[in-house]
């Protein structure tokens, strides 16, 4: 078994529309873990301008889809990708 102890950790995180098979509408790269998502959380996407299509109304994304990818960068760094995929639902104002 190859050991990668010590190796610092990049951490990474996309964010889907949908499904993976177009590209991500928002990423970025961070030194220190992200927050815990569960499927079901609701997303809050005010802040970001660069969806392909935003919720409108009373719609809002949420997370329906979390995959986690773990691999070595050019024996300097261990890559934590964190991947969301996110459907559009209705949600009541009430």
């Amino acid at each position: 078994m190859k050991e990668t102890e010590g190796l610092p950790i990049q951490y990474h995180l996309e964010i889907y529309e949908g499904s993976r098979i177009s590209d991500p509408s928002w990423g970025l790269k961070a030194s220190a873990p992200f927050p815990t998502f569960s499927v079901g959380d609701f997303f809050n996407r005010q802040t970001f301008d660069r969806w392909y299509e935003p919720p409108a109304g009373n719609e809002r994304f949420r997370v329906k889809e979390i995959e986690h990818i773990l691999w070595e960068i050019e024996n300097q760094f261990i890559g934590h990708k964190l991947i969301l995929v996110l459907e559009t639902v209705q949600v009541d104002d009430a």
